[in-house]
């Protein structure tokens, strides 16, 4: 009975500690969703099957389409030399570009909207050059739903007689006009072909690359955009933000930005800012050290920004203030030159109004002014906006990789050794040409595929290393939202939908984004395995040890008692056995 007792109470503690091993490793299981593994696998194995080895992103992109007219009036395509430059610009362009190059079928439309540059004749050359380029500036942009568009239009006007070169002409848009002399180099259609292959390759066909590190504003799919109008606490500034500033000089460039990138706008006014120096008005000059050593204690005290609704990831704040002093101020870079606006990097851009402008304290309402008091306001006048406006647009585009103020570098219009000269329309509707906007479309969309497929792979791998990890579902389901939308917009590049693929790239970055940072994606517990079976082993080995000792003891007796009990058995029927034996025997004997 002891025995049986003893047995019941080991098995019982053993029972108890089987229970708690089960609800302890029930309890430190770590759920996990699943996670979009094979689907980043294949993602990058069709973009490195594209490598090309020029160090640019090998997502695919729509081939461009080149459409070439001859200018009213020309024998360009009666003498088959437009023909001539179709195929042999086609097979300059063979390779990396991609492009296809087409003859306008019928009457065109640059046939039709540029009769300044479709002039044919001799001794004009020049002032056709210069009346075309204007004619291209006074261009009203396309709609922006249209300006990704990879379709490109030329019109060839031939010149003879007169002084001058040959010159490519691009406008604001995705249209050219080529003046072709047939002189030297460019005589015939061949060398024609091979020159305006290479402005191409310069200009419409040319492929960019972020850098994100030396960026002056962070690369990222969605922003805020906040404007400042800083005074001086001097006087009472305020503005009419939409009407003076925004809709006449920014709305056009934002609607373009909106389709590379995400935005929110807001707007306020901060009455009394410094950019630094001893005060922040009265005349001064303030310089580069200055303002790298005092402008963003100064600016850190302005108003930020609200966040008005969740979110895991917040997308940069980019700030474009102007600032309106009561008495001039002077701006000097590092060599003392002034200059009229600077920018911050990571930060954003400032403008220095000095500009006269308007008070209009006397026509405020009597009934208006609680404090029987007059208020003198210092409003941003059209010319301020002005200029506030092209400090900012040529700070954007400098982010964007372009030249800050005209589309072609200085030294694109020479044409001394007899090459093709180039100019470019300057947008001063949109602030940026939708050739240029193709060109940023590109670089941002291989930088959004690129960056949102690293962030999964290495979450990925950082998930996989770390047992602990846990994944909700809300977030595999990110993740997996994430890969889908990187294939899908692979495949609307593949197809030639840019607006789509630019607008599933940063939906997949920012899905990316949000996974990466969400707080949750973190171990379970902080310790090692060492350090939890350090805190763990101290509560099961003094039972579990002595219980585990007392079993195989008890065992052991149990066996033993066991080979006794069999030993005893067999004695006792052996005996018997043999005693039978005996009895049968005595009865035989005669």
């Amino acid at each position: 009975m002891a025995s049986r007792a003893r047995w019941a109470a080991l098995l019982s503690y053993a029972f108890f500690l089987l229970l708690s091993l089960s609800v302890t490793l029930w309890l430190q299981s770590v759920p996990r969703a699943p996670l979009p593994r094979e689907e980043i696998a294949a993602l990058r194995h069709d973009l490195s099957a594209g490598d090309e080895g020029d160090g640019l992103e090998t997502v695919p992109w729509p081939r461009a389409r080149i459409i070439f007219a001859a200018a009213p009036g020309s024998d360009l395509v009666a003498s088959g030399e437009l023909e001539k430059l179709r195929q042999h610009l086609a097979a300059y362009l063979d390779g990396k570009e991609h492009a296809t190059v087409e003859l306008a079928s019928g009457a065109h439309s640059l046939q039709q909207g540029l009769s300044a540059c479709a002039m044919v004749g001799s001794g004009t050359s020049e002032t056709n050059v210069k009346a075309c380029l204007a004619a291209l500036e006074e261009q009203t942009p396309a709609s922006a739903d249209t300006a990704l568009t990879n379709t490109f239009e030329v019109m060839v006007v031939p010149v003879t007689g007169g002084s001058g070169c040959s010159t490519l002409q691009l406008g604001t848009g995705r249209n050219a006009v080529l003046h072709w002399r047939r002189e030297g180099a460019l005589a015939s259609t061949e060398g024609l072909s091979k020159a305006l292959g290479r402005q191409l390759r310069r200009t419409w066909l040319l492929r960019t690359k972020l850098d994100p590190t030396a960026a002056l504003f962070e690369v990222a799919p969605a922003y805020v955009f906040s404007y400042y109008l800083v005074g001086d606490c001097q006087q009472r500034v305020a503005w009419d933000f939409l009407e003076v500033l925004r809709k006449p000089f920014l709305a056009q460039l934002l609607a373009r930005l909106r389709l590379l990138v995400d935005i929110e706008e807001e707007s306020q006014v901060v009455q009394c800012g410094s950019l630094g120096g001893r005060s922040s008005s009265g005349g001064e000059t303030i310089n580069e050290a200055t303002l790298h050593a005092e402008f963003l204690r100064h600016a850190g005290e302005w108003p930020g920004d609200a966040i008005t609704r969740d979110a895991i990831w917040l997308p940069p704040l980019l700030r474009f203030a102007a600032f309106k002093p009561s008495t001039p101020l002077r701006v000097v870079d590092a060599q003392r030159r002034p200059q009229s606006s600077f920018a911050m990097q990571g930060w954003g851009t400032v403008a220095i109004l000095n500009t006269s402008s308007t008070l209009y304290g006397e026509n405020v309402d009597a009934a208006q002014n609680l404090s029987g008091l007059p208020i003198n306001a210092s409003f941003v006048t059209k010319t301020e906006a002005q200029q506030a406006a092209s400090a900012w647009v040529s700070n954007v585009r400098s982010w964007l990789t372009l030249p800050p103020d005209n589309p072609m570098k200085a030294d694109a219009n020479d044409c001394t050794d007899g090459s093709l000269a180039v100019q470019a329309a300057r947008p001063h509707f949109a602030g940026i040409a939708d050739w240029e906007l193709l060109l940023v479309a590109r670089a941002f969309h291989g930088f959004f595929i690129a960056r949102a497929l690293e962030v999964l792979e290495k979450l990925v791998a950082l998930i996989d290393s770390l047992p602990d990890v846990v994944v909700r579902e809300e977030i595999g389901g990110f993740a997996m939202e994430a890969a889908s939308a990187i294939r899908r917009s692979v495949v609307a590049a593949s197809q030639g939908d840019i607006v789509g693929a630019m607008r599933d790239a940063r939906r997949g970055l920012k899905l990316a984004l949000t996974v990466q940072q969400d707080d949750t994606v973190v171990a379970a517990t902080y310790f090692s395995w060492e350090f939890k079976y350090a805190v763990y082993l101290p509560l099961f080995l003094p039972i579990s040890i002595p219980v585990l000792v007392a079993l195989i003891r008890q065992t052991k007796q149990a066996r033993k008692r066991h080979r006794f009990r069999l030993a005893a058995t067999a004695g006792t029927t052996s005996s018997t056995t043999e005693g039978a034996a005996a009895a049968s025997g005595d009865l035989h004997i005669e």
